[in-house]
């Protein structure tokens, strides 16, 4: 779809009418069943928008897409006996352009542990991100207001935090955790 400015006087046909209005135009539907049933055939690069999820859809030539997704909360499903105790989780993720990005943070409680490493299930899977893959950073502070920082790994499905390029968070290491301690991931990969 080209661009095209109009003159006083001229005339416009049908097919310009419907490549360079129509077609460039955010059409508005109250659901993806409207919109995909009065769209019979879009064309690359058109956006349309459902108001029942508030979602702006992208025709990528094959599919259409989700170009923007509100934030979500998920609960994290944390591997290796790591747990917060009587503290507290918020994890949430949007996905845009079909890349996922997303926060985890974890304050400890009474009771926590580190168990045998923090890990956690991908809140979407991905069938297109590389495994052993970097997708973000983490942070960690203690009581002592110790901070470290290290990157976040995406391995069969599964988010794992390493405090430095070799040595993975565990029960002992970087230090045993305690009631206030905070952790927090950012990460991102496609889906």
């Amino acid at each position: 779809m080209a661009y095209k400015t109009f003159t006083n006087g001229s005339t416009l046909p049908a097919s310009d009418l419907n490549t360079y209005l129509m077609n460039q135009s955010i059409a508005t539907f109250v659901s993806y069943a409207g919109m995909t049933s009065a769209i019979t055939s879009p064309v690359h690069g058109q956006f349309a928008y459902t108001t029942d999820t508030n979602t702006t859809w992208l025709y990528d030539g094959s599919s259409w897409v989700k170009n923007n997704q509100a934030w979500a909360d998920f609960t994290p499903n944390f591997n290796g006996g790591f747990t917060v105790g009587d503290g507290s989780v918020i994890a949430r993720y949007c996905i845009t352009n079909q890349t996922l990005f997303g926060y985890l943070e974890a304050t400890m409680g009474s009771g926590s542990s580190y168990g045998s490493g923090l890990s956690f299930d991908a809140p979407v899977v991905s069938s297109v991100q590389n495994n052993d893959s970097e997708v973000g950073k983490g942070t960690f502070k203690d009581g002592a207001l110790r901070y470290l920082a290290g990157a976040i790994y995406f391995s069969d499905g599964i988010i794992t935090r390493a405090y430095s390029s070799s040595l993975y968070l565990t029960s002992a290491a970087p230090f045993t955790p305690a009631s206030g301690d905070v952790f927090s991931v950012q990460f991102q990969y496609e889906v």
